[in-house]
């Protein structure tokens, strides 16, 4: 069985000190260092992973990757933001009738969850598309659909529970991983459930030893950080920044020059310690001055020092 050491390193990333490749959204980043990791021959492996991270809760439910309703006469955009039904209902309301002149009722099933969409005036042969916000609205995506009468009533309940999960991810440090959502080998380094409400903030503690990811490269001078949705779309912090601790784990092989010291130590002879040679072990008088022996005859002041004492050495490097 070869010996082997583990070694660590802690790595620490503020998004604040970082190249922005996104600017404000903050989720595509890139750390310059030197020498992180670099080829060695007694490196076996390397592994990654997340120790722990830090992330503000501060992207929207409804944001530009899922804000546009389509129509024959032009789209509608929903001003980004986090909504209840309640608060959504004006905004939609206003957005179709100061956008592309149509006006519209808004409704939701307390019962079922889904939503009618109802034409009360404008353009009546108008039809709508949820490509960009299907999974907001309850709708399939690819497909024009007509109003029913003056209604168009949703086919799944409203969802608006916004980013359920975080990806992070990373190009640079060559990992392996997989996903669903492209069924090919990814780049996923961890991911993080979004478990606090907006504007609260994501702390997370690693506390599985599976979590660890090998590393494909043998140098490591930069760090690129994607965070994504569930989707794979790069979420927006608007602004905030966000902390992530890496550790970089090197699986090392131990070194026959090391392995000799050791063996060394722990074979090395008790050495005996002559107690004539110590006034204060061969129990003579009080060093400094006159005084008896113990009390009641000859022999040492303490019986117990007279047992052998074991040599303590430093082995030589």
């Amino acid at each position: 069985m070869t010996d082997i050491i583990l070694e660590n390193k802690l790595i620490t990333l503020n998004s604040a000190y970082s190249q922005k490749l996104n600017d404000t959204m903050n989720s595509s980043v890139l750390f310059n260092f030197k020498g992180i990791l670099v080829e060695e021959d007694d490196i076996i492996n390397s592994n990654i992973c997340v120790m722990n991270a830090q992330i503000p809760v501060s992207f929207y439910t409804i944001n530009a990757n899922n804000n546009i309703i389509g129509t024959d006469i032009g789209n509608v955009v929903i001003p980004v933001g986090n909504y209840n039904f309640n608060s959504l209902a004006p905004v939609v309301v206003s957005a179709f009738l100061t956008q592309i002149s149509v006006g519209i009722t808004f409704t939701i099933s307390k019962i079922t969850g889904l939503i009618t969409f109802t034409f009360v005036s404008g353009i009546a042969n108008t039809y709508f598309n949820f490509n960009n916000s299907y999974k907001i609205f309850g709708f399939l995506p690819n497909v024009n659909y007509p109003y029913v009468g003056s209604a168009r009533p949703s086919l799944f309940p409203i969802n608006l529970l916004g980013v359920k999960k975080l990806s992070i991810l990373s190009q640079k440090l060559q990992i392996g991983s997989y996903s669903s959502v492209n069924t090919g080998l990814g780049i996923t380094l961890s991911t993080i459930p979004v478990d606090q409400p907006a504007f609260g903030m994501i702390s997370y503690v690693n506390t599985i030893e599976l979590n660890k990811a090998v590393l494909q490269t043998r140098y490591i001078d930069q760090i690129d950080i994607s965070i994504a949705d569930e989707d794979n779309n790069l979420v927006d912090f608007n602004g905030l920044d966000w902390n992530i601790t890496l550790v970089l784990e090197n699986v090392r092989k131990l070194s026959d020059v090391i392995i000799s010291k050791f063996d060394k130590l722990l074979t090395k002879p008790e050495i005996p310690v002559s107690l004539t040679t110590n006034p204060l072990l061969s129990g003579d008088r009080n060093p400094g001055g006159e005084g008896p022996r113990n009390p009641g005859g000859e022999g040492p002041r303490n019986p117990s020092l007279s047992k052998n004492v074991k040599d303590l050495e430093l082995l030589n490097a």
